[in-house]
């Protein structure tokens, strides 16, 4: 068997699950958080009601959780022009360029012994266009996540 980082068919999908599994932790805790600041009298009332599970999720607990989600999808997107993948911590500077990302290729270009400073002003302005493109970007989805959450009453 091939390690699954040296097969072209399995690289990118290793790193995928990598970076989602070392995600899902925090996640887990910070939406259990989120949820556990929901009243256990309000699920009581909406089962009284005749809530069933389906109801009590989309009525009840995505409503109550709503700002916790709008953060992670927020910061979620503004991360997506930067995320290097961890693709240093298992390639350095050698990964194939086939796997690398906007935020790899800067920090390889920063790490790299080859840079000179004279390569500064071009990774500055390849840093400035990314936050000219997500900025717009990040602010229009946090404004429509507001615009179509629940309303406070």
């Amino acid at each position: 068997l091939k390690p699954l980082l040296s097969t072209p068919e399995t690289q990118f999908g290793t790193i995928l699950f990598f970076c989602l599994w070392t995600g899902f932790g925090v996640n887990i805790i910070m939406y259990s958080n989120a949820m556990s600041g929901i009243s256990d009298s309000i699920i009581e009332a909406a089962k009284l009601d005749g809530c069933n599970a389906i109801q009590e999720f989309f009525l009840i607990i995505i409503p109550r959780i709503w700002s916790t989600i709008t953060v992670f999808l927020v910061v979620g997107l503004a991360t997506l022009f930067t995320n290097q993948m961890n693709l240093f911590s298992f390639y350095g500077i050698y990964a194939e360029a086939r796997l690398w990302t906007v935020g790899y290729f800067l920090y390889r270009e920063i790490a790299s012994p080859n840079t000179t400073f004279a390569d500064y002003p071009y990774l500055a302005t390849c840093g400035l266009i990314i936050t000219c493109v997500a900025v717009p970007i990040t602010m229009g989805a946090k404004f429509l996540l507001e615009k179509l959450g629940p309303k406070d009453e």
